[in-house]
């Protein structure tokens, strides 16, 4: 889907921030094949691992020659190259001035980059290898990049290795006289090469990576992406300094969440589950156990209280506001499930995954108070989402995020579908089943809470709340500590909250699992703007 708007609506008072290295735009995105001569006036080229140097003719810097983009997986030899202008010069001129920039491909337009294919998720078909570029595949409102290579506007990957995807840029330009207060423009581009594996470069901590690697499927050992610094326009910089513009901010972008129309196991509240365990000590950690033995193959059909709650305005969202710097925000989203239904496999007739206790979470990251990602788990794995870049299948609902949980297993993922692989063992595959059916409104019930790393337990509870009105035990630290006595779960930190076991095991995976780790222990709170999710 393409996201024309911003996920974010502005809240609480805007500070004018204006500094000294916010007075240039890029104007232009060029793209040419550097055998067929040198750039037209005016641009620079991007260079590896560089923060691309401001180079305004009669202003400031001078030109530089861009480096390869296909360096190493043969092709033509094609160089990035941007225009940069001075803000007061555009405004005074009403120019046009870029607002996004990114790599596009046949896979971007149908959304399959990150292991599934909008549109077809039911028939397993992968994308053709080398695929053309065409300039069809820019979203809507973007255009190709100034230039052509190999006779093609915008394109990048031209002449790669025959496993290449096939890759142009596209750019989104509007001028900046109609550019509202709380939308974004491109103050600077670079060009990250990191080897496959290690995190993306990136010049500084408010730079955002671009989703598709340009080198996507040529078999090389580097990963070549965009970076980008965006800012608002003015640069305005908001501040929620209140527990009640927090809880706001919160409540105005908590997510829609769609559970399956067959779902069987409902969220449910904290309390619930507490009331349904017990609060143990076993194995250097406090945990909680289910009060009714899960000892069965299918434990599920015999226990009723895992159903949970099947009225969701009883159910509350348990929501963080997470500052990571002072223009970097990050609003998590975790939902309780008592339990999480395994995946049924019809060789042998096993069931793989289940568990007592389920947490599962969303995160929206914002930069200056506006959405650059979104970040939905499943299971063990994750994909995050560019919000600005136009091609990423995460849907909204009146500005809201839109995500889908998955049948029994509550993965959340960002489209409807019958059959998403997550896992294939060869023999047997582990798939999610998606669905628009039951619409959960997560902020008509939420307990929101602010992570606070100069605090000892890092976690403040914000005023409103109805089910913890102070910092609960359970967000404590200290799960190991075997003096933190006490067997409700309202009585002490909580490592895991769901039985410890692993019972009915086939090759890693088992009939029954181990509960999961809470909120403070998955390593999502705190650390840099720096830090992926």
């Amino acid at each position: 889907m393409i996201l024309n708007k911003a996920v974010v609506p502005l809240i609480g008072a805007l500070v004018s921030a204006c500094r000294a290295d916010d007075s240039y735009v890029v104007t232009d995105v060029l793209v040419r094949d550097m055998d067929t001569g040198s750039a037209p006036a005016g641009y620079t080229g991007l260079q590896y691992q560089v923060n691309t140097a401001i180079y305004v003719p009669g202003n400031t810097g001078s030109p530089v020659t861009p480096q390869d983009v296909n360096q190493g997986i043969g092709g033509l030899t094609v160089g990035i190259y941007v225009r940069y202008e001075l803000l007061s010069t555009a405004r005074a001129q009403d120019l046009s001035i870029v607002t996004d920039v990114s790599a596009q491909s046949f896979e971007s337009k149908i959304g399959s980059t990150h292991g599934y294919v909008v549109g077809q998720c039911d028939s397993g078909n992968s994308i053709p290898s080398g695929s053309s570029w065409s300039t069809s595949l820019c979203p809507s409102g973007y255009a190709p990049a100034t230039g052509t290579v190999g006779g093609v506007a915008g394109a990048l990957s031209v002449q790669t290795k025959g496993a290449c995807l096939r890759v142009g840029l596209c750019v989104r330009k509007k001028q900046i006289s109609q550019i509202s207060g709380n939308e974004l423009y491109v103050q600077s581009v670079g060009l990250s090469k990191t080897k496959n594996g290690e995190n993306q470069w990136k010049p500084g901590r408010d730079w955002t990576v671009d989703n598709l690697d340009i080198h996507r499927l040529c078999g090389d050992d580097y990963t070549f992406k965009l970076v980008m610094l965006r800012r608002v326009l003015p640069y305005l910089r908001q501040t929620f300094s209140t527990s009640d513009q927090k809880r706001k901010l919160l409540t105005d972008n908590a997510p829609v969440i769609y559970l399956h129309g067959e779902e069987q196991y409902f969220p449910s509240s904290l309390t619930y589950h507490f009331s349904h365990t017990t609060r143990k000590y076993s194995d250097g950690s406090w945990n909680l156990w289910s009060n009714d033995p899960v000892t069965s193959s299918n434990p599920q059909n015999s226990i009723a209280w895992f159903q949970g709650t099947k009225d969701l305005s009883l159910v509350p969202i348990y929501a963080f506001y997470d500052q990571k710097q002072d223009n970097v925000v990050d609003l998590i989203y975790f939902a309780f499930y008592p339990y999480n239904r395994g995946k049924e496999q019809t060789v042998a007739n096993l069931i793989f995954g289940n568990h007592v206790g389920d947490w599962e979470h969303v995160t929206i990251r914002l930069v200056d108070g506006v959405a650059a990602r979104v970040y939905l788990p499943y299971h063990a794995w994750g994909n995050q989402y560019k919000v600005a870049s136009g091609i990423v299948p995460v849907s909204l609902d009146s500005g809201r995020v839109v995500a889908f949980s998955a049948k029994g297993s509550h993965g959340n993922w960002p489209i409807e579908c019958g059959k998403l692989t997550y896992k294939d063992l060869v023999v047997i595959a582990l798939n999610d089943n998606t669905q628009k059916g039951i619409r959960w409104e997560t902020w008509r019930n939420m307990e929101a809470f602010e992570w606070n790393s100069s605090n000892g337990d890092a976690s403040i509870a914000l005023p409103g709340n109805r089910e913890f009105t102070s910092l609960p035990q359970w967000l404590r630290s200290g799960n190991g500590d075997a003096g933190r006595t006490g067997s409700s779960g309202f009585d002490g930190p909580i490592n895991r909250y769901g039985d410890v076991v692993q019972i009915g095991c086939v090759a890693g995976q088992c009939n029954v699992e181990s509960g999961p780790t809470g909120p403070r222990d998955k390593g999502i709170f705190g650390g840099s703007a720096d830090q992926e999710f």
